[in-house]
């Protein structure tokens, strides 16, 4: 009559309470579980489809007798009882063995001596390893009579027992399960009697299910809702990484965490695939990889770009694996390239980090080639050198450039020959460098963008082409161009010229630098000119540099005299 009722009580007691003595998981089937007569343990756990008794077996029967009416009101209290929903216990794959007693209690057989608890406690032990303190028959170092209390037992030192400590340091006395770690959450709330039987057991290590993966299952959810699953967890190895008591490191592990990883994975192995990463020479592999499982391959956390910015983003978490400042990519900045955008970092980068192929390789993966676009390549272009002049995430800046300034850039590697000039080329100043030369390569000589010598000086100073098509033209310039007289880029002297006006002339024309060959002793330099408001007198009062129809470039006039007139118009000497 009382077993319902006693049913009814355990199922409202709290966890751990019946634990101490009792086996109880979480639970077995479905349903709910049924109020039955006959032994409490086989009321409580029986599964959807119940296992034969080993003792019916044992008389023959096959079918257990039928349980007895519950008594009136009994079924209307259990009625009032709020329903409870079934927890359905995850067990592995494989079959697992559950080593229960036959029965906690037997009647004692006829003259049975009452002083030794194996006269009715036997079937604890029955057929299974005993706990080494029940070896000899005696249960006195767990269990000690209770004076103060009213029990069943026979026996004459007394009628109702308890322990001689609660659990865990009742066991903690014989067992040492200490670690640096905190201890198993279980053994706190439920005590060592959640996963070892305190009497005896079919299974190693007196745990009350076997294989220890079972065990765990009785808690903790199965990793097998993933498709790619660590072999360890696979194979039921938890105690491969874990300690079931308490650990060296959190949660439970049994060593540190790049320890237990380097234990399987042989680290000559591992660097090969991950080489220099800070992560994996500091150990820190779980900040990429999932102990137990994952939807991605290797087990990663993340796929893709989602895993490197965890660590890699400009705003990413501070952490043990989190990459330093220069190893920070802002994400923020206004242009963000596209293949980090579109794509993944693994397009890229391997897993240690480094770029799959050289810069160069990569970069063309994208890019078309400059060697099938130009003649004449810009060195870094050649040489791979991509980053130099390109940020390979972000900028600020058009096409991902490093600097604001395309001349700041430049000259990073090409000397700086424009600050502190007194005249500097207006494209230089207006449009930068690239005015001039294409960044990557061109047709012409020094990666000039559009044209060669004096066809590109001729795109802006239109007005100069005429005067190189003179009758008689300056023959510098049709040997080396304009820059035998102008620098391109900039210089201390007026119009961009490599030198002072007379010593430039003087360079190629030393008999005529001073002045003798005007027949006169005319003087070639100083005050003003005459022609030219605001230029000081020189060699190019006289001579037009770029070109003339007169002789000798003279810039009026087809004789000497002719010449001189332009400025002595009213002089006696031309009288």
């Amino acid at each position: 009559m009382l077993a319902p009722l006693a049913a009814l009580l355990l199922l409202a007691a709290p966890p751990g309470v019946c634990s101490a003595c009792h086996w109880m998981p979480e639970a077995v089937s479905q349903r709910p579980v049924p109020l039955r007569s006959g032994r409490l343990q086989k009321a409580l756990f029986e599964p959807a489809t119940p296992a034969p008794d080993p003792v019916l077996l044992k008389s023959g029967k096959t079918d257990p007798p039928k349980p007895p009416e519950p008594p009136k009101g009994a079924a209307r209290e259990a009625n009032k009882a709020p329903a409870k929903e079934a927890v359905k216990l995850v067990l592995p794959s494989a079959p697992a063995v559950i080593s229960a007693p036959r029965a906690l209690a037997e009647p004692p057989a006829k003259g049975a001596d009452l002083t030794r608890c194996a006269s009715c406690h036997a079937s604890l032990t029955s057929d299974r390893k005993p706990h080494s303190p029940l070896k000899d028959g005696s249960c006195s170092a767990c269990h000690t009579a209770n004076p103060g209390a009213v029990g069943k037992c026979k026996s004459p030192a007394g009628s109702a027992w308890k322990l001689v400590a609660e659990q865990p340091a009742l066991c903690a006395r014989c067992h040492d399960t200490s670690g640096a770690a905190p201890p198993h959450p279980v053994i706190k709330s439920q005590g060592c009697t959640a996963c070892h039987d305190p009497h005896a057991s079919k299974n190693p290590s007196l745990t009350k299910i076997w294989p220890v993966e079972a065990l765990c299952y009785k808690c903790h959810a199965k990793y097998d809702d993933a498709e790619f699953i660590h072999t360890a967890v696979k194979q039921g190895k938890c105690l491969g990484c874990h300690s079931p008591h308490a650990g060296d490191d959190k949660p439970l592990l049994i060593d540190k965490r790049q320890v237990l990883c380097a234990s399987c994975h042989k680290t000559a192995d591992l660097t090969k695939v991950h080489g220099k990463h800070a992560p994996f020479l500091e150990g820190q592999c779980l900040s990429c990889h999932d102990p137990h499982r994952a939807d991605v391959k290797g087990q990663l956390v993340e796929k893709g770009k989602k895993l490197c910015l965890a660590c890699h983003d400009l705003q990413a978490k501070p952490g043990p694996a989190t990459a330093s400042m220069k190893f920070r990519i802002d994400l923020g900045k206004k242009v963000v390239h596209k293949a980090l955008v579109n794509g993944d970092c693994q397009d890229c980068h391997s897993a240690a980090g480094p770029l799959t192929k050289p810069v160069a390789e990569v970069c063309f993966k994208c890019h078309t080639k400059f060697d099938e676009l130009y003649k004449f390549q810009h060195g870094a272009a050649r040489l791979g050198d991509c980053a130099v002049c390109h940020d390979p995430h972000s900028s600020n800046n058009p096409g991902l450039l490093t600097a604001a300034k395309i001349n700041d850039l430049c000259f990073t590697c090409h000397q700086d020959d424009t600050t502190s000039r007194k005249w500097v080329h207006k494209p230089i100043q207006e449009k930068g460098c690239t005015a001039c030369h294409d960044a990557h390569g061109g047709d012409f000589r020094f990666n000039l963008a559009d044209a060669e010598g004096n066809d590109l000086c001729l795109k802006c100073h239109a007005a100069m082409g005429a005067k190189l098509k003179s009758k008689v033209p300056h023959k510098v310039l049709d040997r080396y161009g304009c820059v035998a007289c102008h620098d391109p880029h900039a210089s201390n002297n007026a119009k961009g010229l490599v030198k002072a006006t007379n010593e430039l002339c003087s360079s190629c024309h030393q008999a005529q630098s001073d002045g003798a060959h005007t027949g006169a002793g005319h003087k070639v330099a100083g005050g003003p000119d005459p022609r030219r408001p605001g230029q000081p007198f020189s060699c190019i009062s006289c001579h037009d540099p770029h070109g003339s129809d007169n002789p000798k470039l003279f810039r009026s006039g087809s004789t000497a005299q002719e010449s001189c007139k332009g400025c002595h118009k009213n002089t006696e000497v031309f009288r």
